[in-house]
């Protein structure tokens, strides 16, 4: 349990749980798809759980006429109980590069 104080005397009394999470032998199915389309997706491990503020990142990082570009986005999951693997809707790539543009090189 975790309990908080500013002035390392007064604390909350308040004590609040901290979790360590053992994810591993993470994998996506599939892990690959077309730009215009938004696959189904299944995210596969050992360690996973239900959570009432379940998201996935997305990141995205390459460079465009010699400069950095970095895009990141958040994805909502589902929980699928029966199989314990979260479930989501890869979106489209335009979505998550939001204003940039997008050429063959990048791709």
């Amino acid at each position: 349990m975790l309990d908080v104080s500013l002035n390392g005397q007064d604390f909350t009394e308040i004590p609040h749980t901290f979790r360590y999470y053992f994810i591993s032998e993470v994998k996506i199915i599939p892990n690959e798809g077309q730009d215009d389309s938004e696959p189904q997706c299944t995210i596969q491990g050992s360690g996973l759980f239900d959570t009432p503020h379940k998201q996935l990142k997305v990141s995205l990082n390459f460079d465009f006429h010699e400069k950095k570009i970095a895009c990141e986005r958040n994805i909502e999951v589902k929980w699928n109980k029966a199989e314990k693997t979260f479930t989501f809707k890869f979106p489209k790539l335009s979505w998550i590069i939001g204003d940039h543009i997008i050429t063959p090189e990048l791709l």
